[in-house]
């Protein structure tokens, strides 16, 4: 069914969890990126149709598994309908493409050439849906020189410089754990979709969106090259990461704390280093001077002075050290654990945890989407699709025999 922006009358609950409830998404990558633009699309309201070779999508086999898929397919696919194509044929592009023309975006990570070749090129496929927008991820983008290599979310941070800012000195460089290629480069997609569909209401045209993610991940490493340009001297948070140790937090009696003196009073810091039992001897040390912004935090001596600080700190527990920091002013949590940070208040407070039933592992807990809109959260009932569990009726619904589906999608299809 075409997009259409519904009134507040006509939607069943006016609000963005239901915003895209018309759009039919086809979904054809494989791994994260892709599959993290669909889904959150799919959070929207939105129909994502997923296509899968006949092996699957190759994220369904990373670790740690949970059952018969890895955590991170179900993460990513839940609610979605899986259909198996195999797109080495033409019989199978064949059916892509009828998908395709009553389609309202399409998700790829095949790279313009490749797209071309197989004839899922934009300028192509619109001919029979001038209103399909395209929603393209590549490594390294549509044009220069490295427009067609392949890359991962290692390669592609090597390329972007991120690895250079972490570890020490004269060590190998370490890549940064989090998955951001992947996942900023998911996140800017979405954003490019929204603003295509929402182009598409004035013109009744689609068009090709497409990010890189060695683009996302320079585009979001601006503030720091920009702190780097000319400085004066390699202090602060956005340069001297390339030239200091890793920071670590301040040990407690029980664990570790973060805490910062941003907004604190210089009668504040004071209290708080009398309240430690350390005053004394910081009076004594220059590097405790600007207020204690310069020896707290991501501040430029921090990291040389901590050892006082922890001195101060090794007879409290992490709660005592906290209730302590903030009664002066200071800015404080524990540093939390996967287990603890699941399980604090806060984030039952935000309401990030929802429970899905998994059809090997019972009922598990998922992250929701972060957003709301007007105090809404989003929800997405259902586990992730066993592979090909939806070819005989989306093909169907398209057209095809029960037989012809189960030719395209190589496996066994219940008519």
């Amino acid at each position: 069914m075409p997009f259409s922006l519904a009134s507040p009358a006509e939607r069943s609950t006016p609000t963005f969890a239901n915003a895209l409830r018309d759009l039919t998404v086809v979904d054809i990558s494989q791994g994260v990126s892709g599959s993290y633009t669909s889904l959150m699309l799919r959070h929207a309201g939105a129909r994502v149709i997923k296509i899968e070779p006949p092996e699957g999508d190759y994220a369904r086999r990373f670790a740690i598994t949970m059952g018969s898929d890895s955590a991170v397919f179900f993460a990513l696919n839940r609610g979605k309908e899986s259909v198996v194509l195999d797109l080495t044929t033409e019989s199978g592009r064949a059916a892509l493409r009828r998908l395709l023309k009553t389609a309202d975006v399409f998700v790829d990570d095949l790279g313009p050439d490749r797209a071309a070749a197989l004839g899922l090129d934009h300028a192509t496929l619109s001919q029979d849906n001038p209103r399909l927008i395209q929603a393209s991820i590549t490594p390294f983008g549509d044009h220069g020189p490295h427009r067609n290599r392949p890359g991962s979310e290692l390669v592609v941070q090597a390329a972007a410089d991120y690895p250079n800012s972490l570890g020490s000195l004269g060590e190998p460089p370490r890549r940064v754990g989090t998955d951001i290629g992947y996942i900023n480069s998911a996140i800017f997609l979405y954003q490019a979709v929204l603003a295509a569909i929402f182009q598409r209401l004035s013109t009744g045209r689609g068009q090709r969106a497409s990010v890189s993610m060695m683009g996302s991940l320079i585009y979001t490493r601006k503030t720091v090259w920009a702190a780097m340009g000319y400085p004066d001297t390699w202090i602060g948070a956005h340069t001297e990461t390339y030239m200091t140790p890793p920071t670590y937090a301040y040990k407690t009696k029980d664990g570790a704390i973060y805490f910062s003196l941003r907004r604190g009073s210089e009668e504040q810091y004071f209290g708080l280093l009398d309240a430690l039992g350390i005053l004394e001897e910081a009076l004594e040390d220059e590097r405790f001077g600007d207020g204690g912004r310069a020896a707290v935090g991501l501040g430029p001596v921090a990291q040389a002075v901590k050892p006082l600080w922890e001195r101060g700190l090794a007879n409290l527990t992490s709660d005592e050290a906290l209730a302590l920091i903030q009664s002066f002013g200071a800015e404080g949590v524990p540093v939390n654990t996967h287990a603890s940070v699941l399980a604090s208040e806060q984030v039952a407070a935000l309401d990030l945890l929802h429970t899905v039933e998994h059809p090997e592992l019972g009922d598990v807990p998922t992250i929701r989407m972060p957003w709301r809109i007007d105090g809404e959260v989003p929800t997405l009932d259902g586990p992730a699709p066993a592979l090909g569990a939806h070819t005989a009726s989306v093909l169907s619904a398209a057209g095809y025999s029960a037989a012809e589906a189960h030719d395209l999608g190589r496996l066994a299809v219940a008519g």
